[in-house]
């Protein structure tokens, strides 16, 4: 678990990497926190805990994901009828974390490859493969350089974290901040997610100018879509102050 030292006055809170209160001019004392805990990053450039861009995107209304669970609930009553109504209702959160687990793997395949590591593509699981095929494919056809990879970045101006994927360069020398996926589609919020990431990434000057935001779509066939997004930011700053009033 990756942690950060923070400095905590009793009196005022959490004081960022201040040793000296910011309110009561007192001598702070150095807790050590884990730097993402829940909804929160807590970061030692900041002067307090910020929420992340995943958790603040969650106040956003998805009703595709209510059909989808009442299908999935349903399918599978209708599969095995001596399913009991909790029984019939967990598989929806069965198939949502056997998605999530495979695309943990898939990203923590990918990282390794851009850390150097080496991976047998023979003795990957089959719900892996075709994903990575579609990765292969990705690295075949799109020449770059990395820049920045599973990076904590912040906006100290708007207040939110995250981490982003990887912010490569193309052969033509264009920036691009990109995000892998496995999702069954490509939707708005996440491109509301590479935008949040695009703004602080600029404002850390971790690069100048990002030239194009895009989802590496790597599809279930073996195959992939590179899908530019282009959400505005102010929705997104729209949904941060929706979740500051929820948690208020």
């Amino acid at each position: 678990m990756k942690t950060a030292q923070l400095y905590w006055c009793p009196e005022d809170g959490w004081q960022g990497n201040r040793e000296l209160c910011g309110v009561c001019g007192n001598q702070n004392q150095i807790k050590e926190v884990p730097k993402k805990r829940a909804d929160l990053y807590f970061l030692k450039e900041l002067d307090q805990p910020v929420p992340g861009v995943t958790a603040i995107l969650k106040v956003l209304a998805k009703p595709q994901l209510i059909h989808w669970a009442a299908k999935t609930a349903a399918s599978a009553a209708l599969k095995n009828p001596g399913l009991s109504l909790e029984q019939a209702t967990n598989t929806i959160y069965e198939s949502r974390d056997k998605a999530g687990n495979k695309g943990h793997e898939v990203h923590k395949i990918i990282d390794n490859l851009y850390k150097g590591m080496k991976y047998n593509f023979d003795t990957l699981p089959d719900t892996v493969k075709p994903y990575m095929k579609a990765f292969e494919k990705f690295q075949a056809s799109f020449p770059h350089t990395i820049i920045a990879s599973e990076k904590t970045i912040f906006s100290r101006k708007h207040q939110y974290a995250g981490t982003m994927d990887r912010i490569l360069q193309d052969s033509a020398k264009k920036i691009w901040l990109i995000d892998y996926k496995t999702s069954n589609g490509v939707y708005p919020d996440q491109g509301l997610q590479l935008r949040a990431y695009k703004e602080a990434a600029e404002e850390m000057k971790l690069v100048e100018k990002i030239d194009h935001m895009a989802i590496i779509h790597l599809k279930e066939d073996g195959t992939y879509s590179l899908i530019e997004m282009d959400e505005p930011f102010e929705v997104f700053l729209a949904l941060k102050r929706v979740y500051e009033w929820n948690k208020s």
